[in-house]
């Protein structure tokens, strides 16, 4: 087993963005720890590129189609997903927005990976109940059964979770 300094984590987000702009401080309290950090996005522009060079923070692009519910793109993300995962070997993958939470969850749970998750807010499909709200919760749910832990950015999304059973109180 690695010493728990040299444990390699996986930060995924959708946005590159968001990554500079809200989970800087996370990447550097980690790295500062001895963790070896690599952040996955879609891809980098060349300013956000220059960003992370100049950091030094190591960044894996991937396709997310961040909009709609398409069954193969989705397909494809798991096993992008499936694939980044076996090459980098992460020990601990955190990562937030709903594809990374559900997908990354997913492959998470499939390869035995330790997953913390962020729920950042449930977007549209929770507004009213379709097919795609029942499909979206299954996904939650199986995706979240293992989770290490599910971190909320808004309590009401929190009791929805609850109260719908897609995360249990650890």
């Amino acid at each position: 087993m690695k010493k728990i300094e040299e444990q390699k984590l996986l930060l995924i987000g959708v946005e590159p963005n968001s990554l500079i702009n809200f989970r800087d401080e996370l990447i550097k309290s980690f790295e500062k720890a001895g963790k070896i950090v690599t952040t996955v996005s879609l891809p980098l522009s060349v300013d956000q590129e220059k960003y992370f060079l100049q950091k030094r923070i190591k960044h894996v692009s991937i396709f997310f189609q961040r909009n709609g519910l398409s069954p193969i793109a989705d397909l494809r993300l798991f096993f992008s997903m499936s694939r980044l995962y076996s090459q980098q070997s992460p020990e601990l993958v955190l990562a937030y927005t709903i594809k990374p939470v559900i997908y990354g969850g997913l492959v998470s749970r499939v390869l035995g990976i330790p997953t913390i998750s962020t729920i950042t807010g449930l977007g549209t499909v929770f507004i009213r109940e379709t097919w795609v709200t029942r499909l979206v919760r299954a996904l939650y749910r199986l995706s979240q059964k293992k989770a290490h832990h599910v971190f909320f950015q808004n309590a009401d999304d929190r009791a929805l979770f609850l109260r719908n059973k897609l995360v249990r109180l650890s």
